[in-house]
């Protein structure tokens, strides 16, 4: 009689890497797509944006040719390398690039996102940007550190990244959501709403979810407990 015990137990997690993959492309198209929204904004955009900050870009604009530009493809470059984690922790094997080194890829892109963020905190005396860059550096190394020990430096430290950047989008949407609440029957409201709530919700829930999925596969395990099949080392 034919066997489906080993049929039934591995098309669960075929499923659940499939969905992973998806998470994750997904996620880093919607850094693609905020990355071309900033863009927009940054060339003079007026749309979903506050007419107080659109008069504020022009002005600094006209003040700091030089420092706007920066500004904004800083701005611009991070949302880029956000996805970059999410896709590379999903990064089917077999390629021609391999995991590895796309993970690897994603962290340096990583650090080199947070230096320019410090840096830039520096030549325009914003100790805020210094404060994030210097300190997500430092935190990205104590992760490192911390890691399993059966888990390679790379793949652990996207993980991390990717579960910390969607919690925390999530909770600054929904920080937006709420504040749309307070303010119906102005122009905030759309803009809180979409730009602020919307966006980063949806950024937050895809981000979740391939650290989510991609973390059974870390740990070895499908769903219910089960083993994790040998296919989900190739997606």
């Amino acid at each position: 009689m034919f066997d489906t015990s080993s049929v039934t137990t591995d098309a669960a997690p075929r499923r659940e890497a499939r969905w992973a993959v998806r998470a994750g492309n997904a996620a880093f198209v919607w850094g693609l797509l905020f990355a071309v929204a900033h863009v927009y904004w940054a060339c003079g955009g007026t749309a979903l944006v506050e007419a107080g900050q659109a008069r504020e870009a022009r002005a600094h604009l006209e003040r700091d040719p030089w420092g706007y530009v920066i500004s904004w493809m800083i701005l611009s470059l991070l949302f880029v390398f956000m996805g970059s984690f999410p896709l590379a922790l999903v990064w089917p094997e077999g390629r021609r690039v391999s995991r590895r080194r796309v993970q690897a890829g994603a962290i340096v892109l990583g650090y080199a996102g947070m230096a320019s963020l410090a840096i830039h905190g520096a030549v325009t005396r914003e100790p805020g940007l210094i404060v994030v860059g210097g300190g997500a550096g430092v935190l990205g190394g104590l992760v490192a550190v911390a890691r399993p020990r059966s888990q390679p430096v790379a793949r652990w430290m996207v993980l991390v990244v990717t579960w910390v950047m969607g919690v925390a989008m999530l909770v600054y949407g929904g920080a937006y959501v709420t504040a749309a609440m307070g303010e119906r029957g102005s122009e905030r409201f759309v803009i809180y709403l979409v730009t602020g709530g919307a966006s980063w919700l949806s950024g937050g829930v895809l981000f979740v979810a391939a650290a989510w999925l991609a973390g059974r596969r870390v740990n070895g395990t499908g769903p219910h407990g089960h083993p994790r099949s040998p296919v989900l080392s190739r997606c």
